[in-house]
């Protein structure tokens, strides 16, 4: 039950970097810069991305770089 909690919080994690990223650059980040925000690899990002796109938290268009969306439902609210 607790490793279900911690990939549901770093996903979070995840999806709010994407969000404060977005608000003050203007683009979307890098998996890099996603790696850096949150304190993890490339590849646990990558990870939790394919997770977070198959459950519908988090649009990837096919071959669109720097290309991820949060569907409004999911946008996170309030100050970071």
């Amino acid at each position: 039950m607790t490793d279900h909690r911690n990939k549901n919080h770093r996903r979070q994690q995840i999806l709010q970097a994407i969000h404060d990223y977005k608000e003050v650059q203007g683009c979307c980040p890098s998996m890099q810069d996603i790696a850096d925000i949150v304190g993890i690899s490339e590849t646990t990002v990558r990870f939790h991305i394919n997770k977070l796109v198959d459950d519908g938290r988090l649009i990837h268009p096919e071959g669109g770089r720097r290309a991820l969306g949060l569907p409004k439902e999911f946008e996170p609210s309030g100050p970071a």
